[in-house]
Order: C-alpha cells, then structure tokens, then sequence
C-alpha cells in the first residue's frame, strides 16, 4: 500500500472523528438540557428534530465539501502524473525516433568518408600545403596520396600547433579542409544530423546522444564539421535568413559536443569569433 493511499485514509479517519465527536457533543447538550427520557408529545419530537437537523446539517455539508475538494485535489494530481507519464512517454518514443535517424546519418557519413582515398597534399613556392582531390592516376615521383580521415587528422593536430607551425600551411589546410567545396558531404549531413539533435527537448537525453556522436564522429570529424558550418555560416548572406540560421545552428550543435566531452585544449583551435558566438548561446540556456 503506497504512503499516499494511507495518508489519504488517515485525512478521512480523521474527517469521521471531527464529525462524530460534534455530533456527540450535540447530544451530550441535549441530554443535559431535555433529559434522556423520551417525550410522549409529537411536537416535542418535532421541534428536536429541526434543532438536530438545523446543527447537523451545516457541518454535515461542510465536512462533504472538504471531502469533496480532498477528491478533487487526488484526481487532479493523479491526472497530472498520467499527463506527465504520457508526455515522458512520448519524448522517449521521439527520442527513439530521432536517435535511430542520426545513427544511420552517422555511419552513412563515416562510410561516405572512409571512401575517399584520392587526396594528395603538397607545397606550394610560399612554403604552404595545398589539399586536392586528384582523379589521375600518379606519375613517377609525385606524392601519394592520402584518405580524408588522415587528413583531418593532421588538419585537427596543425591547427592545435597554429602558434609553432606557420601560417601558410595552416591557411593551406584551412582553405583544402574547411572552405573546399571538394568535402561537400561534411556539411551536407552534419546540417541534417544537427536538424535532428536540436529537436531533442530533453537535456539528459541530448547529452546521451552528444556521447554517442562523439564516439562515432571522434573529436577531429567534430571539429572540421563546426569550423565548417561556422564557414558556410560567415559567408551565407542575410537574406538568406533560414539558411544562415541552419549553418548557426550547425555549428552551435556540433561545438556543445566538443564541449560536453573534450578537454579545454582541444576547443583552443576555435578562434575568438567562434568561441564568442558559441559561448553567448551557451549563456542564453
């Protein structure tokens, strides 16, 4: 038997008691006043009657209303509790949904990245690195060539090393990792991934998911795709109001994961724009 079903029954044991002792201290009255021997005379009984009714009828009422609002109370408290069960119910069931979506998105884009294989990257006069795509095949003495998920890596370590390694082969793997149109696939399906995961109400259960994507993604995919988003982001012009929105809320999604689940060095390869947008959002929650 739960506590409040007990506590339930206590409040009417005592609603009975109140409502007995009343009633008996009426007739103690009556029986001081009128005696206790029973009157042969009808208006005699009449006239008691009223008097009785008239006490009892009022605490009678009272003590029905109070019982009445208790009633009220309990359902309206049990109704509350099915309605949030219900809505918890529902947000798991969305939950579910969304989470079985972004897992295939997920794998999709790790499949999608695992393929591309034909990137070379070699120097420039000034010293810099370009990054390119080459659907040739190799001539004797050229520079093999490398898959994506290598590179990324090397951006992702050049860029936590941007104050020892210099600039021009920084701004080479800037503009062959995050401002190339060439990886178009890291910013098409991360923008329907964080489409998905800002729908997600529930903190606790967003902050399970952002885990997950951090496994899967790992802390460098992560990377390229914020500094991606926050490109496409920079140069969407304000008219195009919805879909600057979309790149802001990219990059917004993908950052709160490096953020719930890297240490403070690894968010030292944002620039001071992007930590600022970032942080104000982070502030508005």
């Amino acid at each position: 038997m739960s506590r409040e079903h007990n506590n339930y029954k206590n409040y009417i044991f005592k609603i009975a008691c109140i409502m007995a002792f009343f009633l008996f201290f009426i007739l103690i009255i009556f029986v001081n006043k009128f005696g206790y021997y029973p009157s042969n005379n009808i208006q005699t009984w009449n006239s008691a009657t009223g008097i009785i009714n008239s006490l009892v009828s009022p605490c009678v009422a009272l003590i029905s209303l109070i019982l009445l609002y208790r009633i009220w109370i309990d359902n309206k408290n049990e109704l509350q509790k099915t309605q949030e069960a219900l809505e918890e119910q529902s947000t798991l069931h969305k939950y579910n949904i969304i989470e079985n979506t972004i897992l295939k998105l997920t794998n999709q884009l790790n499949d999608e990245i695992a393929k591309i294989n034909n990137i070379q990257c070699t120097g420039d006069a000034q010293g810099g690195t370009i990054i390119k795509r080459k659907y040739t095949a190799l001539k004797d003495g050229e520079v093999p060539l490398q898959n994506l998920k290598s590179v990324i890596i090397d951006y992702f370590s050049v860029a936590k090393q941007s104050s020892t390694v210099q600039p021009s082969i920084l701004d080479g793997y800037h503009k062959g990792v995050i401002e190339s149109e060439q990886f178009d696939l890291l910013t098409s399906t991360p923008l329907c991934i964080s489409r998905l995961t800002k729908d997600i109400k529930s903190k606790s259960l967003k902050k399970i998911l952002h885990q997950i994507l951090f496994c899967l993604l790992t802390k460098e995919l992560l990377l390229v795709i914020a500094k991606r988003a926050y490109h496409q982001y920079e140069k969407t012009n304000e008219i195009n109001g919805i879909e600057k929105e979309r790149f802001k809320v990219m990059f917004l999604e993908f950052t709160e994961i490096l953020d719930e689940n890297c240490n403070v060095n690894d968010l030292g390869v944002f620039n001071l724009n992007e930590l600022c947008l970032y942080l104000n959002y982070r502030d508005s929650l």
